[in-house]
């Protein structure tokens, strides 16, 4: 059922983007919709907080894989849930790499809209919340409190169909070719509430 609906709300995003379908990674924006909507399952409002991170420039002959990239955002979202005292925290990362040949994420976290009180607390939560890891560095994509922070209330199609339709740049196949069984996207995997 939530697969199905994810799918429909990737279609209709996608049909309001200007993004070609045929250059999109269809599978990773259905798995970003599911998360959206397990979220909504068991919260009113959802905030998409998006971050870019990139190897650090002291590290430049490190060349970071997977591997290091999944421990440092388990440490982020340890932190996070710490700080906002919350069991569910959802996320969306993809991989790419600049013209140069320089590997950066793109993370969209997904948080509870209820434990936030501001744009400016937010921006510190999650900066606090980032580790001091040696060999990544994090920027933020969309400022906190900007209109262009993303946010998906239950039951309104409109802004689901939004947040879904402004991340669907993260899905495109240009800049990202990998290495041969090199992962280029990843998603939580939090259950829908029944």
């Amino acid at each position: 059922m939530t697969c199905a609906l994810a799918s429909q709300y990737v279609d209709e995003a996608l049909a309001q983007t200007r993004w070609d379908h045929e250059n999109c990674i269809r599978r990773s924006l259905v798995g970003f919709a599911g998360q959206i909507l397990a979220m909504l399952s068991h919260h009113s409002k959802v905030i998409a907080v998006d971050l870019t991170i990139f190897e650090s420039e002291a590290n430049s002959e490190f060349n970071a894989g997977y591997v290091q990239f999944s421990t440092f955002l388990e440490a982020t979202l340890h932190r996070l849930r710490r700080r906002l005292c919350i069991k569910r925290l959802g996320y969306f990362w993809v991989k790419e790499r600049t013209a140069e040949g320089a590997p950066h994420w793109h993370l969209i976290l997904l948080l509870d809209g209820h434990r936030i009180s501001g744009g400016h607390t937010l921006r510190k939560v999650i900066n606090g919340a980032i580790p001091s890891a040696q060999h990544f560095n994090a920027k933020w994509a969309r400022l906190a409190g900007d209109s262009r922070l993303r946010i998906a209330k239950r039951g309104d199609v409109d802004s689901i169909t939004e947040m879904i339709g402004a991340h669907a740049y993260f899905a495109k196949r240009e800049s990202k070719t990998q290495a041969c069984g090199e992962r280029r996207y990843g998603v939580s995997r939090l259950p829908a509430k029944c």
